[in-house]
């Protein structure tokens, strides 16, 4: 194989590993989540800036940011310490999966068939183990 070959191949393969690095952190660091506030105690909606960790995940580990928070704009130039919460527990603070927790075997109250609710769907709400909402 020519030397230019295998140059080519070794830059696809360390491109390739990037790419699945940078996939791993935006899956991990997507998605809507809940946290306790540090400042006053009471929960609050925050959405992290996945692209971002998503493009630093090579550098440092994938350093986190807020993209959003229901606490701003008056509290936006906050120091973000809220972000320890979801280094300490990234999915247990998902939205989605404290939905489908609560979810977990309960029954519709009008047909008795258990609610269910697949991971590939982007919105919360009851599913059917038919992967269609409860139309009783």
């Amino acid at each position: 194989m020519p030397f230019w070959a295998t140059a080519i191949l070794a830059v696809l393969v360390v491109a390739a590993l990037a790419a699945a690095l940078a996939l791993r952190a935006w899956l991990k660091y997507r998605g809507d989540r809940v946290i306790v506030c540090p400042e006053n105690h009471r929960p609050a909606g925050v959405a992290l800036d996945a692209r971002h960790a998503a493009a630093v995940a090579l550098w440092n580990g994938g350093e986190l940011r807020l993209s959003s928070c229901s606490r701003w704009p008056e509290k936006s130039g906050c120091g973000q310490e809220c972000l320890s919460q979801i280094e300490a527990s990234p999915e247990g603070c998902l939205v989605r999966h404290i939905l489908t927790g609560w979810y977990q075997g309960k029954v519709c109250a009008w047909c008795g068939r258990p609610w269910f609710r697949p991971m590939r769907r982007a919105r919360a709400g009851p599913w059917t183990p038919g992967g269609r909402a409860c139309r009783c």
